[in-house]
């Protein structure tokens, strides 16, 4: 059983590892920005003015807005994405570490056995104190 559950503590690691990079590598990429279409038969003949505005204009506008909206979103993007990272990274490592806690049980036990000697019926344990003239908890009556 300790195996099975180490072995999906493996694979949720490797999961949110692998979700981890690669919301790092979405936070990398961007829109480019809109490009402003050149008229050249317009540099030939001049300007032309419709209501007392430059024809390209609107485009221009546009695009200036549509750009600086397009920066918006890619920097929000990369930040969400950072984020979503950071957050995957934390439970591989979260996952790894509960992985490792699965396996610190026998291996424990292991590495304390094989440098111990078998413990005899009456010897103190684990910081167990045994004494003859020491009265027990039980033994003791409350004084009054």
């Amino acid at each position: 059983m300790r195996t099975t559950i180490s072995v999906l503590w493996f694979v949720f690691t490797l999961l949110f590892l692998h979700l981890g990079l690669q919301h790092w590598a979405e936070s990398s990429r961007s829109i480019p920005n809109f490009p402003m279409p050149e008229r050249e038969e317009l540099r030939k003949v001049g300007s032309i003015q419709i209501m007392g505005q430059d024809l390209d204009k609107p485009i221009k506008d546009f695009a200036t807005n549509f750009n600086a909206y397009l920066a918006n979103q890619n920097k929000s993007n990369r930040a969400a994405n950072r984020r979503s990272a950071w957050g995957y990274f934390f439970a591989a490592f979260a996952a790894f570490v509960s992985m490792l806690l699965e396996w610190r049980d026998p291996i424990c036990r292991r590495f304390k056995g094989k440098n111990q000697k078998p413990i005899e019926a009456g010897q103190p344990t684990d910081g167990q104190v045994f004494s003859e003239s020491a009265p027990s908890a039980s033994s003791e009556k409350p004084s009054s």
